[in-house]
């Protein structure tokens, strides 16, 4: 699978815009209906075939040890026709993964069916690899997140004079700080690859943490786990979602002067129609970020 990152040129706003799985030369695919049937040989998949089957709706979603949103976690679903566990550990800043994921025998047990590891999830690219426990090689995968052009509505900056100032002065440039004035708006679509719930919950970290600032935002999980939920489940193929964002600024004392931004502030909106009618329940949320000292 392929992954294509946009940003409008005026302003560095994030995508993640992956395509469907690329085909390696050789390999056998499988698709949706052929690993629902009884009769697939699970023991017997290579990886490009596993990163598939983990790519397929899950249901009945049941958590053992923690819950959305949470750097360990343990749970169970149904996919596939079968039933599975994973146990996830995500690192603290939430750029790297190692999941392991089990397939319940006929026995009743639960044994390693494969690993899958994910590094450097960044505003560049995220590596996943997959490591089946059958013996088969392991499947490698760069996901590009190329800047691109994206959709924007730039507002009109306010004057000087009719901006809104906070008036404290206690910061590094000994200014006035303007209140939060709304640049502008941008629009984008976004198919995430639901191989787990950690690494949907990594991915839109990553995606709502983005700030132009040059600084990472603030992004309080918690307010993530229903939107991470909706997308794992499948129940929404396609997402839309809307940034509109904020920005403080110093306050010159001249008109006309530079207008330093020292914060930013994102509210991002999810939708499951490009009509953008149809609010996907956990949004919006919204981050905030700070340059040290405005605060």
């Amino acid at each position: 699978m392929r992954y294509k990152k946009f940003a409008c040129a005026v302003f560095a706003a994030s995508l993640l815009l992956p395509t469907s799985s690329q085909v390696l030369a050789g390999s056998d695919p499988i698709s949706s209906q052929s690993v629902s049937q009884d009769n697939v040989d699970f023991s017997n998949l290579d990886s490009q075939s596993i990163e598939e089957v983990m790519e397929l709706p899950k249901d009945n979603i049941s958590f053992i040890k923690g819950n959305y949103g949470d750097l360990n976690i343990e749970y169970t679903y149904t996919s596939a026709g079968r039933e599975w566990k994973a146990v996830e550990n995500s690192s603290a800043d939430y750029k790297e993964l190692h999941s392991e994921i089990y397939l319940r025998n006929d026995n009743g047990d639960y044994e390693l069916f494969t690993t899958m590891d994910v590094d450097n999830i960044s505003a560049t690219k995220i590596d996943v690899t997959f490591t089946p426990e059958n013996g088969k090689a392991s499947y490698n995968e760069t996901i590009d997140m190329t800047f691109q052009p994206a959709s924007a509505e730039i507002l009109d900056n306010q004057p000087q004079e009719r901006m809104s100032i906070t008036a404290a002065t206690d910061n590094p440039s000994g200014l006035p700080i303007s209140d939060w004035n709304h640049y502008g708006n941008f629009f984008h679509n976004t198919k995430v690859a639901k191989y787990t719930i950690s690494f949907v919950t990594n991915i839109v970290v990553g995606l709502v943490s983005y700030s132009t600032l040059g600084i990472g935002g603030v992004v309080v999980t918690s307010a993530i786990t229903n939107l991470v939920g909706e997308i794992v489940k499948d129940n929404i193929p396609d997402l839309w979602y809307t940034e509109k964002v904020y920005y403080k600024t110093v306050v010159p004392p001249e008109p006309g002067m530079f207008r330093m931004k020292v914060a930013e502030k994102t509210i991002y909106t999810f939708y499951s129609d490009s009509a953008r009618t149809k609010h996907v329940k956990g949004s919006p949320i919204t981050t905030e970020v700070w340059l040290r000292g405005y605060k």
